[in-house]
Order: structure tokens, then sequence, then C-alpha cells
């Protein structure tokens, strides 16, 4: 893994030859059906967390390059407590965007936060080089094209990858999803060889989703009271028994806030 980040309900991480999509829900726990009794701090809620993947393979691709581009202030602090013989990652580093260089012979591929908060990857192609190199192979979910958008379909929801927009030097041309089993495709009209192409497909998630935050001890949950949204980024403030990075106190309880944001933080 080489970068990792969330937008939407949807976790994602950077690989060497490709990407991973993450689908998170929680639900509450029946306590009648629990084998085991609730700890105190348990009884008054309790939630069982469902995790999906969708693994994307860069078909054909070879070693590429990964730079981040455009570092952000600050960094972030995740501490594996209780996780086998991990160690800590400290002063993590976020960026805007991450560039694979030279996916393909004469492609890039480009991760960045789109303007209305989703998750987009551009592919950059270099004049004289053919569309038909971009093979995307989608393993865990049941991929198809429905009113031009492409569809992943999994247990927890979808995964849609809007309409594919497409621009041939400064001319916007039409560009298509090209499906075949589990790998995926673009088919493009009107662009002349000799012009270099960019192609920008945006993710979004439909249906139910949720994520979780939090550690080894006892936590009180994010309820709408505690929940800010400014932009594209969401607020946390409560408080804790597990102390974080994150958290203030001087009691056996910390109080901590987080932020939720479509950023690429190292892995």
């Amino acid at each position: 893994m080489l970068y990792s980040g969330e937008v939407g309900g949807l976790v994602y991480h950077l690989l060497p030859s490709g990407f991973l999509l993450q689908l998170v829900r929680q639900e509450e726990i029946d306590e009648e059906t629990e084998e085991l009794p609730l700890r105190p701090w348990e009884e008054e809620e309790c939630h069982t967390l469902e995790i999906y993947r969708v693994d994307v393979e860069f078909v054909g691709g070879q070693a590429a390059r990964v730079q981040p581009k455009e570092e952000l202030p600050g960094w972030e602090n995740f501490y594996n407590v209780g996780i086998g013989a991990h160690q800590p990652a400290l002063f993590v580093k976020s960026y805007k965007q991450v560039r694979y260089e030279e996916v393909w012979n004469g492609v890039d591929v480009v991760f960045y936060q789109g303007e209305r908060g989703e998750l987009e990857y551009d592919f950059e192609i270099k004049r004289g080089v053919g569309v038909s190199v971009i093979r995307l192979r989608f393993q865990g979910g049941d991929v198809r094209v429905r009113n031009g958008k492409l569809v992943v379909r999994t247990p927890l929801g979808e995964i849609e990858q809007g309409e594919p927009l497409a621009w041939a030097g400064t001319r916007q041309v039409k560009c298509e999803w090209v499906v075949e089993g589990n790998e995926v495709g673009f088919r493009v009209e009107g662009r002349h060889l000799e012009e270099p192409l960019r192609i920008e497909p945006p993710i979004t998630v439909q249906g139910v989703w949720g994520t979780y935050y939090g550690g080894a001890g006892f936590e009180d949950g994010a309820y709408s009271k505690n929940v800010a949204v400014f932009g594209n980024d969401v607020y946390l403030t409560s408080f804790t028994s597990f102390c974080k990075s994150d958290s203030y106190s001087r009691n056996t309880s910390d109080k901590f806030w987080k932020r939720l944001g479509c950023l690429f933080g190292e892995a």
C-alpha cells in the first residue's frame, strides 16, 4: 500500500499495480442474540462493522513511478495499538493528488479530489498512443454499464463511476465505457492520434454507508450534535477513554476531535 484516503463513504488505497476501493457499513447489534454479556460501557449502544473491498488492477501495466503532488500543511499520527508488532506511523503527510507515471507506455494516471468532493482518477495519454492500452480488471464486484455510467455492485451498495469525460487537446470528444467480463476500458470517438488525450471518470458511492473511528476503550458516539461539515470535510468531537494523538484530557477520559476528508496520506 502506497497511499490511502477517504471520500463520501469510500475508503481507497493506492497500490503499485492498481488501487483498492473499500465500503464500510455500521449496524446495531441485537443484544438478545449476543452469546457473551455486554460490558457496562457497551450496554447503551453496540454496533457491528461490515467492510467490503473491490480490487482494481492495471492490466498489462508496468512498474510506474508514483509521485505525490501538492503537499498539504500538517500531518497525522496513527497508532496501531494491539495489532501484532506493528509500529505506529508518525508524522504522516497528506497530498492533494498522486501521479502514476507511465503505467502503460505513454499513459499516466492521476488520482485527486474532484470539484464536488468525489474521487477522480484521470488518464493522461500522450500523442500517438491509442486508448486501447488502458485495461482495468475489477475483482470483488459485478461490473456493468448503466445509462452510460460504470456501476460496480457489491453487498454493501454500488460504486458508480460517472460517464467519462474526455478531451483531445482542448476539444471535448465522445468517450464511453467498454466492459468485457470483469475488465474495463474506453472507446473514444473524434480524437486524432497525434493529439494528447485526457479521460476523467469520477467515482461516487450509492447506498448506505458509515465509517468507524475509535480505539480500544470506551467511546461516546459522534451524534449529529457532535458533527460539523465544512466544504468536503467532516469534523467529529466527543470523548474517549482511549488516548489518541488528537485527544486531550487531565482525567481518565479524553476529549477528541477528528477531521475526515478527501486527502491522500502516505501508508
